[in-house]
């Protein structure tokens, strides 16, 4: 009995292809399609952080406020007012988004802060 002959009797490749799920481009594009308009249900960033911040400075493309993340007494927190990314000169703490400051502040997961915020 040849060891080759035995490796090439196992199903193993069928069982790869069973486990595949068909999926079409369509479904995708829908899901896709579907996420981006509840993106588009949230907030502005100027609406959002003028609510969440104390000592809110908005200026044309960004403001300064109080950093939530630590006791701070001079503004030293800046936010993007077009994209919704923050920076704390101080403590270091950035997002790229309301949704990355939201689960930061209130420690929620993806899926919490958006249902939270109405996505």
């Amino acid at each position: 009995m040849d060891i080759n002959q035995n490796k090439s009797s196992y199903p193993v490749q069928m069982v790869v292809r069973a486990s595949q799920k068909p999926t079409s481009n369509h479904t995708k594009k829908l899901s896709r399609f579907e996420f981006n308009k509840k993106l588009n249900s949230l907030p502005t960033p100027l609406d959002y952080y003028a609510k969440e911040l104390k000592r809110f400075y908005p200026k044309k493309t960004q403001a300064t406020a109080l950093c939530p993340f630590h006791r701070d007494r001079n503004p030293s927190f800046s936010v993007n007012l077009k994209t919704g990314a923050y920076l704390c000169f101080a403590c270091g703490g950035c997002g790229k988004s309301i949704i990355s400051f939201h689960m930061k502040k209130y420690r929620l997961t993806k899926q919490e802060a958006l249902k939270s915020l109405g996505a």
